[in-house]
């Protein structure tokens, strides 16, 4: 197998890895990715340019969807932040998170 078809193969490894939410899987991808780049950059004069293309087409996808998992994780993080938070927000006219006070809650609710 060529250097350039191993790093097709692990790019494509870890996209699935990446759609499955398999974090630590990844961890373990990423040494590999390493070794590959290091085969490529020895190696990058027998790639061919569709091959380079393909790659870094790859990787870029990759690197995409690895910043929406990682959004999608501080989201996430947020969330369970605010519902254990003890203090009930509501948001302004302008749209703007704020604390709402619990006398005004009482206000409220009568």
């Amino acid at each position: 197998m060529s250097a350039g078809s191993k790093i097709e193969k692990i790019l494509d490894e870890e996209k699935r890895l990446l759609l499955k939410g398999d974090f630590v899987e990844l961890e373990k991808i990423s040494e590999l990715k390493l070794k590959a780049s290091e085969i490529i950059e020895k190696n990058s004069l027998n790639l061919s340019v569709e091959q380079v293309q393909r790659i870094t087409r790859k990787a870029y996808d990759n690197e995409a969807l690895l910043k929406s998992a990682r959004r999608g994780i501080q989201a996430a993080m947020m969330h369970l932040r605010d519902a254990t938070d003890e203090s009930f927000k509501s948001y302004s006219k302008e749209g703007q998170r704020k604390p709402l006070s619990k006398t005004k809650l009482m206000h409220q609710k009568l």
